[in-house]
Protein backbone atom coordinates (compact mmCIF):
# COMPACT_ATOMS: atom_id res chain seq x y z
CA UNK A 1 0.00 0.00 0.00
CA UNK A 2 3.11 2.27 0.69
CA UNK A 3 4.76 1.05 -1.91
CA UNK A 4 1.61 2.35 -4.28
CA UNK A 5 0.83 5.33 -2.55
CA UNK A 6 5.03 6.42 -3.15
CA UNK A 7 4.45 5.78 -7.06
CA UNK A 8 1.48 7.51 -7.38
CA UNK A 9 3.31 10.55 -5.49
CA UNK A 10 6.09 10.17 -7.68
CA UNK A 11 3.96 10.86 -10.69
CA UNK A 12 2.00 13.63 -9.79
CA UNK A 13 5.29 14.99 -8.71
CA UNK A 14 6.60 14.67 -12.22
CA UNK A 15 3.48 15.93 -13.71
CA UNK A 16 3.52 19.31 -12.21
CA UNK A 17 6.98 19.63 -12.65
CA UNK A 18 6.24 18.97 -16.26
CA UNK A 19 3.42 21.54 -16.40
CA UNK A 20 5.59 24.15 -14.30
CA UNK A 21 8.32 23.84 -16.94
CA UNK A 22 5.82 24.24 -19.79
CA UNK A 23 4.71 27.02 -18.62
CA UNK A 24 8.13 28.76 -17.87
CA UNK A 25 9.35 27.96 -21.80
CA UNK A 26 6.28 29.57 -22.94
CA UNK A 27 6.77 32.62 -20.77
CA UNK A 28 10.24 32.93 -22.07
CA UNK A 29 9.42 32.66 -25.54
CA UNK A 30 6.66 35.07 -25.41
CA UNK A 31 9.47 37.42 -24.01
CA UNK A 32 11.81 36.98 -26.98
CA UNK A 33 9.24 37.73 -29.15
CA UNK A 34 6.54 39.68 -27.99
CA UNK A 35 3.56 40.20 -30.75
CA UNK A 36 3.00 43.76 -31.80
CA UNK A 37 -0.80 44.89 -32.77
CA UNK A 38 -1.04 46.46 -36.26
CA UNK A 39 -1.95 49.97 -34.56
CA UNK A 40 1.37 49.31 -32.63
CA UNK A 41 4.05 49.05 -35.41
CA UNK A 42 5.81 52.11 -35.42
CA UNK A 43 5.74 54.62 -38.67
CA UNK A 44 9.61 55.10 -40.27
CA UNK A 45 9.52 58.45 -41.99
CA UNK A 46 11.44 58.75 -45.52
CA UNK A 47 14.72 60.64 -45.45
CA UNK A 48 15.82 60.24 -48.82
CA UNK A 49 16.29 62.73 -51.00
CA UNK A 50 13.64 63.84 -53.06
CA UNK A 51 14.09 63.56 -57.11
CA UNK A 52 11.83 67.14 -57.59
CA UNK A 53 14.16 70.35 -57.14
CA UNK A 54 12.46 72.23 -54.96
CA UNK A 55 11.80 75.94 -55.37
CA UNK A 56 14.64 77.28 -53.42
CA UNK A 57 17.52 75.46 -55.44
CA UNK A 58 15.09 76.31 -58.93
CA UNK A 59 15.97 80.06 -57.66
CA UNK A 60 19.76 79.68 -57.14
CA UNK A 61 21.90 80.23 -60.46
CA UNK A 62 24.16 77.14 -61.16
CA UNK A 63 27.80 78.59 -60.87
CA UNK A 64 29.62 77.61 -64.47
CA UNK A 65 32.80 75.47 -63.95
CA UNK A 66 35.46 77.65 -65.68
CA UNK A 67 34.04 80.01 -63.15
CA UNK A 68 37.05 80.45 -60.90
CA UNK A 69 36.27 79.39 -56.78
CA UNK A 70 37.27 82.91 -56.05
CA UNK A 71 34.18 84.72 -58.04
CA UNK A 72 32.07 82.06 -57.31
CA UNK A 73 30.78 84.88 -54.45
CA UNK A 74 29.58 87.43 -58.01
CA UNK A 75 27.27 84.39 -58.20
CA UNK A 76 25.45 84.25 -54.48
CA UNK A 77 22.07 85.69 -55.55
CA UNK A 78 18.65 84.82 -56.93
CA UNK A 79 17.04 84.67 -59.67
CA UNK A 80 14.00 86.27 -58.12
CA UNK A 81 15.73 88.90 -56.32
CA UNK A 82 17.70 89.82 -59.11
CA UNK A 83 15.13 90.26 -61.74
CA UNK A 84 11.50 89.24 -60.56
CA UNK A 85 11.94 91.74 -57.70
CA UNK A 86 12.96 94.69 -59.77
CA UNK A 87 10.13 94.50 -62.63
CA UNK A 88 8.35 97.76 -63.09
CA UNK A 89 5.73 98.66 -65.74
CA UNK A 90 7.67 101.99 -65.76
CA UNK A 91 10.37 99.83 -68.01
CA UNK A 92 8.24 98.45 -71.03
CA UNK A 93 7.21 98.69 -74.10
CA UNK A 94 3.75 97.11 -75.58
CA UNK A 95 2.27 96.59 -78.64
CA UNK A 96 -1.89 95.11 -78.52
CA UNK A 97 -1.57 95.03 -82.14
CA UNK A 98 -1.85 90.65 -82.54
CA UNK A 99 -1.92 91.50 -86.63
CA UNK A 100 1.89 91.44 -86.75
CA UNK A 101 4.15 88.84 -85.12
CA UNK A 102 5.19 91.44 -82.28
CA UNK A 103 2.64 91.86 -79.81
CA UNK A 104 1.92 91.71 -76.27
CA UNK A 105 3.99 93.38 -73.12
CA UNK A 106 8.12 93.23 -72.82
CA UNK A 107 9.02 94.10 -69.53
CA UNK A 108 12.80 94.64 -68.58
CA UNK A 109 13.89 92.13 -66.02
CA UNK A 110 10.77 90.27 -67.32
CA UNK A 111 11.50 86.04 -68.09
CA UNK A 112 10.97 86.03 -71.90
CA UNK A 113 9.78 83.25 -73.94
CA UNK A 114 10.28 83.56 -77.73
CA UNK A 115 7.50 82.67 -79.55
CA UNK A 116 7.61 85.37 -82.32
CA UNK A 117 9.78 84.38 -85.55
CA UNK A 118 12.96 85.92 -85.52
CA UNK A 119 14.84 86.82 -88.38
CA UNK A 120 18.27 86.55 -86.69
CA UNK A 121 19.30 85.15 -82.98
CA UNK A 122 22.47 85.45 -81.79
CA UNK A 123 24.51 84.07 -78.42
CA UNK A 124 27.46 85.89 -77.21
CA UNK A 125 29.84 85.53 -74.41
CA UNK A 126 30.02 88.46 -71.44
CA UNK A 127 32.87 90.43 -71.61
CA UNK A 128 33.33 90.74 -68.16
CA UNK A 129 33.34 88.77 -65.03
CA UNK A 130 29.74 89.35 -63.84
CA UNK A 131 27.27 87.10 -64.50
CA UNK A 132 25.13 85.98 -66.50
CA UNK A 133 28.15 84.61 -68.78
CA UNK A 134 25.96 84.29 -71.74
CA UNK A 135 23.80 86.64 -73.93
CA UNK A 136 20.72 86.22 -76.26
CA UNK A 137 20.27 88.65 -79.29
CA UNK A 138 16.56 88.28 -80.73
CA UNK A 139 15.59 90.63 -83.72
CA UNK A 140 12.26 90.51 -84.58
CA UNK A 141 10.42 92.46 -87.70
CA UNK A 142 6.94 93.88 -88.69
CA UNK A 143 5.30 95.36 -91.37
CA UNK A 144 6.25 99.18 -89.18
CA UNK A 145 9.59 98.56 -88.14
CA UNK A 146 11.69 95.97 -85.92
CA UNK A 147 11.67 94.95 -82.31
CA UNK A 148 14.97 94.46 -80.62
CA UNK A 149 15.57 92.26 -77.57
CA UNK A 150 18.86 91.34 -75.11
CA UNK A 151 18.83 89.20 -72.99
CA UNK A 152 20.73 87.63 -69.70
CA UNK A 153 20.77 83.54 -70.77
CA UNK A 154 21.23 81.30 -67.75
CA UNK A 155 22.15 78.23 -70.04
CA UNK A 156 22.54 76.10 -67.26
CA UNK A 157 19.07 76.22 -65.36
CA UNK A 158 17.42 77.00 -68.55
CA UNK A 159 16.59 80.82 -68.06
CA UNK A 160 16.57 84.50 -69.92
CA UNK A 161 15.97 87.50 -68.64
CA UNK A 162 15.26 90.59 -70.62
CA UNK A 163 18.04 93.08 -70.62
CA UNK A 164 17.67 95.09 -73.29
CA UNK A 165 14.62 96.51 -75.61
CA UNK A 166 14.59 98.79 -78.91
CA UNK A 167 12.03 99.55 -80.97
CA UNK A 168 10.93 101.37 -83.48
CA UNK A 169 7.82 99.56 -84.34
CA UNK A 170 4.89 101.99 -85.11
CA UNK A 171 2.09 102.19 -82.14
CA UNK A 172 4.86 100.29 -79.92
CA UNK A 173 4.37 102.27 -76.32
CA UNK A 174 5.53 102.78 -72.96
CA UNK A 175 3.24 102.65 -69.64
CA UNK A 176 2.75 106.19 -69.82
CA UNK A 177 1.31 105.99 -72.99
CA UNK A 178 3.97 107.14 -75.42
CA UNK A 179 4.76 105.38 -78.39
CA UNK A 180 7.00 105.13 -81.76
CA UNK A 181 4.87 107.95 -83.66
CA UNK A 182 4.29 110.13 -80.61
CA UNK A 183 5.10 113.92 -81.00
CA UNK A 184 7.39 115.52 -79.31
CA UNK A 185 4.84 117.84 -77.48
CA UNK A 186 3.23 114.49 -76.12
CA UNK A 187 6.72 113.22 -74.65
CA UNK A 188 7.66 116.33 -73.07
CA UNK A 189 3.82 116.95 -71.50
CA UNK A 190 3.91 113.09 -70.22
CA UNK A 191 7.15 112.52 -68.87
CA UNK A 192 6.95 115.94 -67.04
CA UNK A 193 10.26 114.93 -64.64
CA UNK A 194 13.51 113.35 -65.02
CA UNK A 195 13.60 114.32 -68.92
CA UNK A 196 17.17 115.05 -70.13
CA UNK A 197 17.54 116.47 -73.48
CA UNK A 198 20.55 114.87 -75.58
CA UNK A 199 22.50 116.38 -78.54
CA UNK A 200 23.13 113.23 -80.98
CA UNK A 201 26.97 112.57 -80.34
CA UNK A 202 25.63 112.74 -76.85
CA UNK A 203 23.18 109.98 -77.25
CA UNK A 204 25.44 107.73 -79.04
CA UNK A 205 28.61 108.25 -77.06
CA UNK A 206 27.82 105.90 -74.19
CA UNK A 207 28.67 102.22 -73.92
CA UNK A 208 25.50 99.91 -75.16
CA UNK A 209 23.44 102.92 -75.34
CA UNK A 210 22.55 102.53 -79.15
CA UNK A 211 21.24 99.40 -81.65
CA UNK A 212 23.51 100.16 -84.51
CA UNK A 213 26.24 99.08 -81.96
CA UNK A 214 24.68 95.21 -81.46
CA UNK A 215 23.60 94.98 -84.77
CA UNK A 216 27.18 94.90 -85.94
CA UNK A 217 27.39 91.58 -84.51
CA UNK A 218 24.13 90.13 -86.09
CA UNK A 219 24.93 91.12 -89.46
CA UNK A 220 21.61 92.91 -90.72
CA UNK A 221 21.08 95.03 -93.33
CA UNK A 222 22.90 98.26 -92.14
CA UNK A 223 21.95 100.56 -94.87
CA UNK A 224 17.65 100.05 -94.17
CA UNK A 225 18.51 99.98 -90.92
CA UNK A 226 20.45 103.58 -90.41
CA UNK A 227 17.55 104.89 -92.33
CA UNK A 228 15.18 103.87 -90.00
CA UNK A 229 17.39 104.86 -87.02
CA UNK A 230 18.45 107.98 -88.31
CA UNK A 231 17.24 110.60 -85.65
CA UNK A 232 18.44 114.36 -85.04
CA UNK A 233 18.50 114.23 -80.91
CA UNK A 234 16.92 112.19 -78.12
CA UNK A 235 15.27 113.12 -74.51
CA UNK A 236 16.62 110.05 -72.11
CA UNK A 237 14.15 109.64 -69.21
CA UNK A 238 15.90 108.81 -66.26
CA UNK A 239 14.23 108.83 -62.43
CA UNK A 240 17.71 108.54 -60.59
CA UNK A 241 17.87 109.43 -57.04
CA UNK A 242 20.65 108.43 -54.62
CA UNK A 243 17.85 106.68 -51.91
CA UNK A 244 16.76 104.15 -54.98
CA UNK A 245 19.69 104.21 -57.10
CA UNK A 246 17.94 103.32 -59.99
CA UNK A 247 19.93 103.56 -62.98
CA UNK A 248 17.20 102.08 -65.56
CA UNK A 249 16.30 104.64 -68.51
CA UNK A 250 14.47 105.22 -71.52
CA UNK A 251 15.68 106.85 -74.23
CA UNK A 252 12.83 108.27 -77.14
CA UNK A 253 14.44 108.99 -80.29
CA UNK A 254 13.29 112.48 -81.79
CA UNK A 255 13.13 113.30 -85.84
CA UNK A 256 10.95 115.80 -87.28
CA UNK A 257 9.61 116.36 -84.18
CA UNK A 258 8.52 112.88 -83.56
CA UNK A 259 9.48 109.63 -81.55
CA UNK A 260 10.80 107.28 -84.28
CA UNK A 261 12.43 104.59 -82.05
CA UNK A 262 12.69 104.16 -77.96
CA UNK A 263 15.37 102.22 -75.75
CA UNK A 264 14.97 100.70 -72.32
CA UNK A 265 18.48 99.91 -71.24
CA UNK A 266 19.78 98.95 -68.08
CA UNK A 267 23.69 99.85 -68.35
CA UNK A 268 26.21 98.80 -66.24
CA UNK A 269 26.03 102.31 -64.07
CA UNK A 270 24.50 105.27 -64.36
CA UNK A 271 24.92 106.96 -67.95
CA UNK A 272 25.66 110.32 -69.24
CA UNK A 273 27.15 111.67 -66.41
CA UNK A 274 30.84 112.35 -67.11
CA UNK A 275 31.29 115.33 -69.50
CA UNK A 276 27.69 115.94 -69.28
CA UNK A 277 25.86 118.87 -67.95
CA UNK A 278 22.79 117.33 -66.90
CA UNK A 279 21.65 120.47 -65.25
CA UNK A 280 22.11 122.25 -68.61
CA UNK A 281 19.81 118.98 -70.11
CA UNK A 282 16.96 119.25 -67.56
CA UNK A 283 16.89 122.81 -68.57
CA UNK A 284 16.92 122.43 -72.32
CA UNK A 285 13.50 120.04 -71.76
CA UNK A 286 12.26 122.32 -69.58
CA UNK A 287 12.83 125.12 -72.33
CA UNK A 288 11.30 122.81 -75.29
CA UNK A 289 8.23 121.88 -72.93
CA UNK A 290 7.19 125.41 -72.28
CA UNK A 291 7.60 126.15 -75.88
CA UNK A 292 5.23 123.31 -76.39
CA UNK A 293 2.35 124.46 -73.83
CA UNK A 294 2.20 127.87 -75.42
CA UNK A 295 1.75 126.39 -79.36
CA UNK A 296 -0.95 124.26 -77.72
CA UNK A 297 -2.17 127.51 -76.05
CA UNK A 298 -5.49 129.34 -78.03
Amino acid sequence: MKTKFKFILLISIGIITFILLSLFNENNMKASNPIVSQTEIPTVENTSPSTEPDATSLDIPTIPQNVHEDLHYLWDFTFSGRYDARMTDDFSLTLMDKSGQVHGVYTLFDHFNVEEQTIKVLSYESDDLTPPSQHNLYWFESQNGGLFVDTDYYSLDNQVFIAYLWSNIEGMYTNKGVAVGSTESNLLLTYENDLYYLEKDETLSETRSNLLSYIEFVDLNLATLEKKYDFEYAFLWQPFTPETNEIRDITFFIKQSKVIGIEINMPPELRHVYGYDREHGLALTEAMRSKAVKDMSP
